[in-house]
């Protein structure tokens, strides 16, 4: 049997090939994946803020949703560009805003406080509802606070409703 040589500059040249090609694999499906999370957060917003749009042009308003379900008292959870649209209609309803809970808590809003969840939990405030308007992290609010589970809703889910 006649043995084959390889030469060694081929046998770096293909070791390298092979560290690159497992390099940029990991790269390229990092930076998918950010991507698709990424549109999947602008898509929600999107929806979100359609319905939201549709909801004004029919003259319709959140406070209609919390009385038909007797809700007088909430506490907003999520004080982003969502949660600072949604307290501004609610604040001149009827509604009473018990207080606003964010993770990165802070300060206040035109004197109620914005609390962190354990905070919120010390506190022993009992509103009627939880409203969470951080749509894109609803779900894993609901997981990581089970106990408050049952007052917790999306406000994407109220518009739904409000919107069938």
């Amino acid at each position: 049997m006649k043995k084959i040589k390889i030469p060694i500059k081929l046998i770096v040249v293909l070791i390298l090939l092979s560290v690159e090609w497992y390099y940029l694999d990991r790269v390229y499906k990092r930076y998918i994946h950010r991507f698709y999370r990424k549109n999947r957060r602008n898509t929600n917003y999107y929806n979100f803020l359609l319905d939201w749009i549709h909801m004004k042009e029919e003259g319709r308003a959140l406070e209609e949703w919390f009385k038909r379900k007797s809700i007088n008292s909430i506490a907003i959870y999520g004080t982003g560009t969502l949660g600072e649209i949604v307290y501004k209609e609610i604040r001149s309803s009827s509604v009473d805003i018990i207080c606003l809970i964010d993770k990165n808590a802070s300060g206040q809003w035109d004197g109620i406080n914005i609390l962190g969840i354990e905070e919120y939990k010390k506190q022993g405030f009992n509103p009627d509802v939880i409203l969470v308007t951080a749509i894109n992290n609803y779900d894993d609010i609901l997981e990581s606070n089970r106990e408050l589970a049952d007052k917790m809703i999306s406000v994407s889910e109220i518009l739904t409703d409000m919107m069938d």
